[in-house]
């Protein structure tokens, strides 16, 4: 005949004895940060990162697979961390203007460091260009040069301007000279010059005789028009070439020294093109360095062409805009030490992928180089970036750009809305930047299996899962681990210190998460909050230390506040609103258990 055994309530859960903790309190933990594949909590994990680490190929991204509440970031950071320390500091990433095409700039690397010493050097070098450029206009060795290209400039447009004026006689014409330098034809009558008013008085086929009179002879001066055109151009050049000898020399003063150091430390050949293409820039454009007083006819005696009443003065262009000589520091790496961490917490588009900025002007909004701002994927490039798979799929546009970008290995700043696609507007489009990194994200398995079902780009380029366990042996070793998780929880957290007792009860509340009497659970985020609360009501209660009674009062304090619910259930059965028989007989009667979730309870 079988014999019934009873079970004990004390054998539901385990409990740890307090004299088999080694030590006295918490303080007396020592800390360590456990990254060993022998004695890691989470050694599936571990070896998926390391092998990862040590392969290249574009699609060997990693997802972090586990449930919340185990200290994924945590665990992830404290494996990457002494890694990226190792490891070569990425350079510098500057984009600088394509004087070729205005609307794409160049992007450059640098050394790490030394984006921002260039940026700052080569602004006090410009600087100091621009205002030594006037004065060296006022040494009297430039000013007596001019002055004699001057002098021959206004002796050759008096003689060339006699002989216009002596032709133009001769054909009963008369030359005038505005106050602008305008040329303007005016008829002789009896030797008597006919201003406008008049001209209109004169009969219809005197005025027509007129018109093709003064026509002809414009084309018959036309050669002496020609020599005075070249003569202008003569002396215009001869002016630019003086103040391009010059600025060359002022150049040779501030930047030069600039662009050597530059070029030693840098070693770019790409960089020493810009440099070259820069000096060649501001060669071209010297207007934008030299205070031009506009050249008044009036001071020579001779205005440059001929022209009707009322026609423009040809010769006379628009200022060309201002070319920016600025440097835009796209990625700063001088204050990172080995291979950057990027944790993107809110991976929407501009934030994920980088963005150009524009400015309101005039009514406008306006955009360039200088507006470019690096994105997540830029800073980490070079190291790793590391985001949370949820709040990625929350933003189509930036998911879909970062599988782009990962497949292609380049990051292109796109101009675009979150939403979708907007209509086209004419903007920059900067060089992409080439990637060298390791996206890692964050998820439940249930993410990773939709993914890799629903998107075949998932799995080619996330080809490394590092699965997490939810719980470890109950063991010495599991025991261990749990101490020193505890002592590194009362570090970072500030706590009162915990009795030998308190971290006892720590370790049996380990099995009741995981409802395991032989495992202890990895849900170290559900220990911290427990050990939060408990180091308040010990504060609270005046004690210097966390016994093991304030772990069972925040146990306690925690039901207390979950489970109003479950109190107007038992009331109900109590006042036997709710009849449940327990004793008796009674046919065709079942009772039956539920239970029921009430949020976190």
């Amino acid at each position: 005949m079988k014999k019934n055994y009873a079970l004990p309530a004390s054998r539901l859960r385990t409990t740890l004895e307090h004299s088999r903790i080694p030590y006295a309190d918490s303080s007396e933990i020592p800390l360590r940060v456990q990254n060993s594949l022998a004695h890691h909590p989470q050694p599936r994990a571990l070896k998926a990162l390391e092998l990862a680490l040590h392969i290249s190929d574009k699609g060997y991204n990693i997802y972090l697979s586990g449930s919340v509440n185990l200290g994924r970031k945590l665990m992830l950071l404290d494996f990457l961390t002494p890694w990226a320390k190792k490891q070569e500091t990425p350079p510098d990433l500057i984009y600088v203007p394509n004087f070729e095409d205005r609307d794409s700039p160049v992007l450059l690397s640098l050394p790490a460091g030394q984006g921002r010493k260039l940026k700052a050097g080569l602004s006090k070098a410009l600087a100091k260009v621009r205002k030594e450029i006037p004065c060296r206009f006022e040494h009297d060795a430039f000013i007596q040069q001019r002055s004699l290209l001057l002098d021959k400039f206004q002796e050759d447009r008096k003689k060339l301007f006699r002989q216009m004026d002596q032709v133009a006689e001769e054909q009963g014409f008369s030359l005038d000279m505005d106050e602008r330098g305008g040329l303007t034809l005016y008829p002789l009558i009896e030797g008597k010059r006919l201003s406008e008013e008049d001209f209109e008085k004169l009969d219809a086929d005197l005025r027509d005789s007129l018109k093709i009179k003064g026509d002809q002879l414009l084309q018959d001066m036309g050669r002496l028009m020609r020599r005075l055109s070249r003569t202008e151009e003569a002396f215009s050049d001869g002016e630019r070439g003086l103040e391009r000898e010059v600025i060359e020399q002022v150049l040779n003063l501030f930047l030069t020294p600039l662009v050597e150091q530059f070029k030693k430390s840098c070693n770019n050949p790409e960089l020493d093109k810009y440099f070259d293409d820069l000096r060649k820039n501001i060669l071209d454009n010297q207007d934008l360095f030299v205070p031009r007083d506009s050249f008044a006819p009036a001071e020579s005696g001779v205005p440059p062409i001929p022209a009707y009443p009322g026609e423009p003065s040809p010769g006379q262009h628009p200022a060309e805009p201002e070319l920016p000589y600025e440097i835009n520091v796209f990625v700063d790496n001088s204050k990172t030490k080995g291979a950057p961490i990027i944790i993107e917490d809110h991976p929407v588009l501009t934030n994920l992928m980088g963005c150009i900025e524009r400015e309101a002007e005039m009514g406008a909004l306006v955009t360039d180089f200088t507006l470019i701002k690096a994105g997540a994927i830029h800073r980490a490039n070079g190291g790793f970036l590391i985001v949370r798979a949820e709040d990625l799929l929350q933003h189509p546009a930036a998911w879909e750009s970062l599988l782009r970008a990962l497949s292609s290995q380049a990051a292109k700043i796109e101009e675009g809305a979150e939403g979708g696609e907007t209509t086209k507007t004419k903007g920059l489009t900067p060089e992409p930047m080439p990637l060298n990194l390791k996206v890692i994200l964050i998820g439940v398995e249930e993410i990773y299996e939709s993914l890799l079902m629903a998107d075949d780009r998932f799995g080619k380029l996330f080809k490394i899962k590092a699965h997490l366990n939810e719980t470890t042996p109950r063991n010495s070793a599991g025991c261990k681990l749990y101490l020193s998780r505890i002592a590194r929880i009362i570090e970072e957290s500030k706590l009162l210190p915990f009795t030998r007792g308190a971290l006892a009860e720590l370790i049996d509340f380990g099995s009741f998460i995981c409802e395991d009497q032989k495992k202890l659970s990895m849900k170290f985020g559900l220990v911290r909050e427990l050990m939060i609360e408990a180091s308040a009501l010990a504060v609270m209660g005046g004690k210097p230390q966390v016994d093991d009674l304030a772990i069972r009062e925040a146990q306690a304090a925690r039901l207390f506040r979950a489970n109003l619910y479950e109190e107007h259930f038992l009331e109900e059965y109590d006042r036997e609103l709710i009849k449940v028989p327990t004793s008796g007989e009674a046919v065709g009667l079942v009772n039956g258990l539920a239970v029921t979730c009430y949020g976190d309870f």
